[in-house]
C-alpha cells in the first residue's frame, strides 16, 4: 500500500514540468515497473498494442487515438498495475476543464476589441434599408401594366397612315 501512495504523490517540480498524460502515463510506468511487468505482457493481457500503451507512457497524444479511448485505456492499465485509475481521469478532466476556460476568455477579448462603434452600426443599418426600399420600389414599378386606356394619342403630325387607322379601331 505504500508503494501505491508513493506512486500517486507528485514531486511538485514534475507537476509543473510534465503536462497531465505524461505525469499519468510516468505513474503508470512506474507501477509497472515495480511489478516486473513488461509491456508485451500488459499489452497482450489487456490486448492493446504495445504502440499505444508506449505512447501512454510517454504522454504523446500524437499516437494516442480519440480521448475517451485514451480514458478507457488509463483506466484499464491502472487497474492492471494496482493504481486508481478514476483519480487520474479526474486530473484529466480538470486539467481539461481549466485549459477550456482559459480558451474561452481569450477569444472574447479580441470580439470585444474588434465590435463596431453604434455610428458606423447606424450607418450599415441605414444603407441597408435604403438598398431594400430601392429593390422593392424598381420591383413594383416594373410590374405595373399600362392599359391602353391611359395611352394618349399622339398629335396626328408624327403617325403614319397605318398608325391612324390603328388608332381609330381602338
Amino acid at each position: 500500500m505504500n508503494s501505491l501512495i508513493r506512486l500517486l504523490v507528485v514531486d511538485i517540480t514534475s507537476a509543473t514540468t510534465l503536462k497531465p498524460l505524461q505525469r499519468i502515463g510516468s505513474l503508470l510506468r512506474e507501477a509497472r515497473e515495480k511489478q516486473s511487468l513488461t509491456i508485451e505482457e500488459i499489452a497482450e493481457s489487456l490486448k492493446i498494442g504495445q504502440e499505444q500503451l508506449i505512447a501512454l507512457e510517454n504522454g504523446d497524444e500524437a499516437l494516442l487515438p480519440e480521448k475517451v479511448f485514451v480514458k478507457a485505456m488509463i483506466r484499464r492499465v491502472s487497474e492492471r498495475v494496482g493504481i486508481d485509475g478514476d483519480s487520474l481521469i479526474n486530473e484529466i478532466q480538470i486539467n481539461n476543464l481549466l485549459n477550456n476556460k482559459k480558451a474561452s476568455e481569450g477569444p472574447q477579448k479580441t470580439i470585444q476589441d474588434q465590435s463596431l462603434s453604434s455610428a458606423t452600426l447606424m450607418k450599415v443599418l441605414i444603407s441597408l434599408i435604403v438598398i431594400t426600399a430601392s429593390g422593392m420600389a424598381i420591383t413594383y414599378l416594373s410590374s405595373k401594366e399600362v392599359k391602353p386606356d391611359k395611352i394618349k394619342p399622339l398629335p396626328s403630325d408624327y403617325l403614319t397612315p397605318n398608325e391612324k387607322v390603328f388608332l381609330e379601331n381602338l
